[in-house]
């Protein structure tokens, strides 16, 4: 496998990879980590807003309660074991 470069205008092309590439790929794969865990964030903040009204005062009881473990696994998906690598699967599932 040979790896082509732009270098001060001029197209390089070497037989090995240069030194410099694998650290370049080692930033690149943990900025992509990083992003992957905050659109995981994102996402996981969403959801609770969108059921932050299950726990208003005039909601009954047992909804309230309904709501609080899904929430509370919302809170805990960056422990997940997956994390950030989640599945659709890896996602808890809202109360009917």
């Amino acid at each position: 496998m040979s790896y082509t470069y732009i270098d001060d205008g001029k197209i390089v092309t070497l037989d090995t990879k240069p030194d410099w590439a694998s650290d370049h790929e080692e930033e690149v794969a943990a900025e992509a980590i990083k992003i992957k865990e905050q659109l995981i964030r994102d996402r996981r903040n969403g959801l609770l807003g969108l059921c932050d009204w299950t726990q208003n005062s005039d909601v009954p009881e047992e909804t309230r309660t309904k709501w609080l473990t899904y929430r509370q696994a919302l809170r805990d998906i960056t422990k997940h074991e997956n994390f950030p690598d989640l599945k659709e699967e890896n996602w808890p599932t809202e109360p009917s």
